[in-house]
């Protein structure tokens, strides 16, 4: 894939005299520039920097003593990973002393699922997740050498929940339980474990069985089924855990929750912020980047948050963006492009189209078709300007689609449509972003790329394919720090 064919289409539509403008509202490239590379990964962004804007807004606090700490599971694995024993009934044994060591009397270790398609899918690939039968047979098998690279396999992590969820029932255990009561998920179901007498007693909570994907979204189903006026601490690392949270809080006026490393108190929080922001965070979350959406090349997060919490109108239309027919609502499609462009520093533009015309106006004011001029058409950094509305549309369409699912992550199933044709498409079993729908170019440049490709070409040496070795932007950092396990 060429690294410089937006500028080079535009060269060709100038030179067949097509609107600028209208040329402008096409792709002009295979994928949006914008959003993904030209290897067609998402373009990514630091997500903490959005939690350490929310944080900074209260003074952390420590809960004292908690009624429940709800721990996300994998993460907790990575944490501890380096000091566990080494056979799998040792690593049991050690795991449920150290959940029955903390303060609480009632402890939830929640897992992810990993299900195939996903539209995490491409972030797995990113990950470079591995899928690996494996099979635990019993206590005395040993671990593998290097347990946290043992984590990145779907499959081993699967099999070490289940070999969990059996070993604990084991009556040796009663002891190590004692007072405690002790949740895992494992798949769609839970079970709790808790001692009577010599005995342990475990029991499928059906109250907490759910189809959710992510421990995400599960941690706060699981807040939901809490009694009443209880202290909840929360252990988890990922930014869209406190974004979840954020978005649903207003659904527990009675509890108090905690968030652990850093202690925030989330209640406290989400006053601080009002009902508004909080409700919008989900949809401005996922639509300026997440593990399921392409981030806005070098927006990040910190910007288009401080531009986000000045327009209260703009904060309503995102948080009522769970419907794919969205798209066609002219009033949420405004406000969506209008903070697009405010994100670009066009506070004056309501359309991206228009932003992309503004822009390329200002870098290039000289409309003469010189050489020198052409040549530095052909050079546009296409990465610097918005997305065009048919990109942005597929980007809308999922960003709908995980607000919607963050929004009722206390149901037991927080997916509410199908993500195929809603942003993503199906291709050999994983879902793929949709780029963009209908053509790249206009017809007329189009024409004219047909009748060249027919052509013998005398010169290749101006061709600048983008391979493994030959990044196509070296400025955007692609870690996050607080990424899932």
């Amino acid at each position: 894939m060429e690294r410089d064919i937006f500028g080079r289409l535009l060269a060709i539509a100038i030179n067949q005299k097509v609107d600028i403008g209208h040329c402008l509202s096409f792709p002009l490239a295979p994928v949006p520039p914008a959003l993904f590379h030209c290897s067609g990964d998402m373009m990514k962004t630091d997500k903490s920097a959005l939690s350490k804007q929310l944080t900074a807004k209260i003074a952390p606090t420590n809960p004292g003593q908690v009624d429940i700490e709800i721990i996300d599971g994998f993460y907790y694995l990575y944490l501890i990973g380096s000091t566990l024993p080494q056979t799998f009934g040792k690593i049991a044994e050690s795991i449920l002393i150290k959940l029955c060591s903390k303060n609480a009397p009632v402890v939830h270790i929640i897992f992810d699922r990993y299900l195939t398609p996903s539209i995490k899918d491409c972030e797995r690939e990113n990950r470079e997740g591995i899928d690996i039968p494996y099979t635990i047979n019993g206590p005395l098998q040993t671990r593998p050498n290097d347990f946290q690279k043992s984590l990145k396999n779907f499959r081993f992590k699967e099999a070490l929940v289940k070999f969990l969820a059996n070993h604990w029932a084991d009556h040796s255990f009663a002891a190590v339980l004692g007072n405690k009561k002790i949740y895992i998920t494992v798949e769609e179901k839970c079970f709790s474990y808790c001692s009577a007498g010599n005995v342990v007693v475990k029991t499928e909570e059906t109250e907490l069985s759910c189809s959710h994907e992510e421990a995400d979204t599960r941690i706060v189903f699981h807040i939901s089924k809490v009694p009443e006026n209880l202290k909840i601490l929360v252990k988890a690392a990922d930014t869209d855990v406190l974004i979840i949270l954020l978005g649903n809080i207003h659904k527990f006026p009675n509890l108090q929750i905690w968030l652990a490393n850093i202690y925030i108190n989330c209640t406290d929080l989400s006053i601080k912020l009002g009902p508004t922001l909080c409700l919008a965070l989900p949809a401005f979350h996922a639509f300026t980047g997440c593990d399921y959406t392409a981030a806005f090349f070098s927006k990040g997060k910190v910007r288009p948050f401080n531009v986000f919490i000045k327009h209260p109108q703009i904060q309503q239309v995102f948080a009522s963006l769970q419907n794919p027919y969205d798209i066609y609502n002219e009033t949420k499609i405004d406000a969506v492009q209008h903070f697009t462009c405010l994100m670009y520093g066009l506070p004056k533009c309501q359309s991206v189209n228009a932003a992309r015309l503004l822009l390329f106006n200002k870098m290039y004011a000289s409309k003469e078709n010189s050489e020198k001029f052409m040549k530095r058409i052909q050079g546009f950094d296409s990465t610097h300007i918005p997305p065009c509305w048919k990109s942005l549309k597929q980007k809308l369409l999922r960003t709908i689609f995980v607000n919607l699912m963050w929004l009722n992550a206390t149901e037991s199933d927080c997916i509410k449509f199908s993500a195929e044709n809603n942003g993503w498409l199906l291709f050999d079993g994983f879902l793929k972003p949709t780029w963009f729908l209908g053509d790249s170019t206009p017809a007329q440049v189009e024409s004219v790329l047909c009748d060249s490709t027919n052509k013998p070409s005398d010169n290749n040496d101006d061709t600048d394919i983008c391979d493994e070795s030959d990044s196509c932007d070296d400025s955007v950092t692609e870690s996050s720090d607080d990424s899932d396990f």
